[in-house]
């Protein structure tokens, strides 16, 4: 996105929203009503283990709900944060946070409004909202700080803008040294688990800690 094109969706409202720096997932139903994991764009194997260990499980437990809620027309996108990357986290309401809503039938992905309130249906965590409003191009780097989900800085935002029941357009910014950090691959290092929070303080529901 060249300046141009960000000062003209400077205008309107955005929101923002923690980049979270996870595993990307997808969830969506196959023909067997069986819930479909995938990471950029390749289906995962029941079992797999790593970092997607603990997933088969998350799924079990809440394979009815999803089947019902996705149906054959939605995939529901999140960020797997069971094993940490180049971000660490201390303080996770869940290991699968939600972002995005993709809509087959409309070709689109759903707006902020609509994907939470699916999240609330389904009773799942999404990304760590940071805002909303007008910004500028100056005022954006100053929203960079520390993550909701840890004492560390966070890998970057996302400003989203939506228009009515579908997305717009979004932008992201990142932390210039987790570009520098990310060089090193994680996946080449023994993999270490981040945390979740008490369920006390974040109200996450027990089944989540899987």
């Amino acid at each position: 996105m060249n300046p141009a094109e960000a000062k003209l969706l400077l205008r309107r409202r955005a929101s923002v929203e923690e980049k979270v720096d996870g595993a990307n997932l997808g969830l969506s139903i196959g023909t067997d009503g069986r819930v479909r994991a995938q990471s950029r764009g390749h289906y995962l194997e029941a079992g797999t283990a790593g970092q997607w260990k603990p997933l088969w499980r998350w799924i079990a437990l809440r394979e009815a709900e999803l089947a019902s809620a996705l149906g054959t027309s939605l995939i529901l996108f999140g960020e797997w944060c069971h094993a940490e990357h180049s971000v660490a986290y201390d303080a996770l309401p869940d290991w699968m946070l939600a972002f995005d809503v993709y809509d087959r039938n409309g070709g689109r992905f759903w707006s902020r409004a609509r994907r939470d309130e699916l999240a609330r249906r389904l009773d799942l965590s999404v990304v760590p909202v940071l805002g909303e409003g007008l910004y500028t191009l100056e005022s954006v780097p100053k929203l960079l700080g520390r993550s909701a989900l840890g004492t560390g800085p966070a890998e970057g935002i996302y400003l989203r803008w939506d228009e009515g029941d579908w997305l717009l357009a979004r932008a992201k910014v990142v932390r210039p040294g987790w570009v520098m950090a990310s060089d090193e691959h994680w996946s080449s290092r023994p993999i270490k688990t981040n945390r979740l929070a008490p369920a006390s303080v974040v109200g996450a529901p027990a089944r989540g800690r899987v």
